[in-house]
């Protein structure tokens, strides 16, 4: 597992030469949580994940945690990979953070998707069609393992 000299731990995966996404994940999670959607992404993109400050295997924050802080721990982190400019993802903490980066380095973002919205909030979004509630009708069953 490679480690930045500010002791962000990180995996780069994915061709050299191809466009730069990074992953960030949330409160209390770790890079790992990508492990399903970085394979996904690897045929077409060079796809950098990394444990924010005090998660995982990264260092503790050398400050109080801010979104600053973790803006300034990806501009780092892009800068010891030599990487100009990637599409920034985020999901709940790491969506704030894609955010927070953009504003900061807009010439590094290439684009972001701060994933952070939960589908109830957009209109229509994970509402059922019969009832027009969020989330499935009652008695209806989640498979969250796959398969029928």
């Amino acid at each position: 597992m490679p480690v930045a000299p500010d002791g962000s731990a990180y995996e780069l995966i994915g061709p050299e030469d191809a466009p730069c996404v990074v992953l960030i994940h949330g409160l209390g999670l770790n890079r790992a949580c990508w492990q399903w959607t970085s394979p996904a992404l690897v045929a077409g993109y060079r796809v950098l994940s990394y444990d924010l400050y005090g998660h995982g295997q990264s260092v503790d924050p050398p400050e109080t945690p801010s979104l600053t802080l973790f803006s300034l721990q990806l501009q780092g982190l892009l800068d010891h990979r030599g990487i100009a400019d990637a599409v920034i993802v985020g999901f709940s903490l790491g969506g704030m953070i894609a955010r927070r980066f953009a504003q900061d380095c807009p010439d590094r973002a290439r684009a972001g998707h701060p994933a952070f919205a939960a589908p109830t909030q957009r209109r229509g979004a994970g509402r059922d069609p019969g009832t027009g509630r969020a989330g499935p009708r009652r008695g209806s069953a989640i498979n969250c393992r796959g398969g029928a």
